[in-house]
């Protein structure tokens, strides 16, 4: 589907040289301090900087090249590193990520804008010609208790990280919520995935798991 050549090499830009001090602004890049002690728990969807291959927008011509990246599902932000010095990528100048955490699992995502105009970052769960099985992870924060009398607890929020699920065809997002009748009677109109829905319903998917979601596409593709 669109993201068949993320693993490509390709020749033009030297990505280096436009990420130099005075070119950040063109990539919507700019110094940051990620750090945070008003709530517990961590907002990044990998604990420690990673090697992944980033491309980016804007362009015809690219480069693609492994970078030491970590990403902030609360600010919704890329943080780069290129040698000691640490940055911030606005999403919307982000293509794709290709994530090497290690050599036997490949993490590949994909940046889309949703309906309201956030950008964001969607985990390719499933990828094939009719259709795509995206993941999406967001910050949930939580109250904490705290026992005023004893000073037992903490004050601060919980931060968490939720996830969301979606299918993804030509061109739009449509979430796949928890419970089946609630994707059946929201997209049972809409004519764009109206064979999926339809699939969903006679096979009775279950929706509290991920892993059936996607086998019952895997199936679906199969027939297309």
């Amino acid at each position: 589907m669109p993201w068949s050549a993320l693993g490509q090499s390709n020749v033009g830009v030297d990505i280096d040289a436009d990420l130099s001090v005075n070119n950040t602004r063109a990539y919507g890049l700019a110094t940051f301090d990620k750090r945070d002690q008003t709530y517990e728990g961590s907002p990044l969807l990998w604990d420690e900087w990673t090697y992944g291959k980033i491309k980016l927008k804007g362009n015809d011509d690219f480069t693609v090249k492994d970078y030491q990246v970590i990403f902030d599902a609360n600010r919704k932000l890329l943080y780069l590193k290129l040698g000691t010095t640490e940055y911030n990528v606005d999403l919307k100048m982000v293509d794709t990520l290709s994530l090497n955490s290690n050599f036997e699992f490949e993490q590949k995502f994909v940046t889309l804008q949703n309906k309201t105009g956030v950008y964001d970052l969607y985990e390719i769960i499933l990828d094939s010609d009719n259709f795509s099985f995206l993941g999406k992870k967001d910050v949930e924060l939580s109250k904490q208790f705290y026992n005023t009398a004893l000073d037992v607890g903490s004050l601060k929020p919980r931060m968490s990280l939720v996830e969301s699920l979606y299918i993804y065809r030509d061109g739009d997002l449509y979430e796949v919520p928890k419970k089946r009748k609630k994707f059946l009677d929201k997209y049972s109109e809409t004519e764009k995935i109206k064979d999926i829905v339809s699939y969903f319903k006679q096979n009775k998917v279950n929706f509290k798991k991920t892993d059936e979601v996607q086998n019952a596409l895997i199936e679906l593709n199969k027939i297309k």
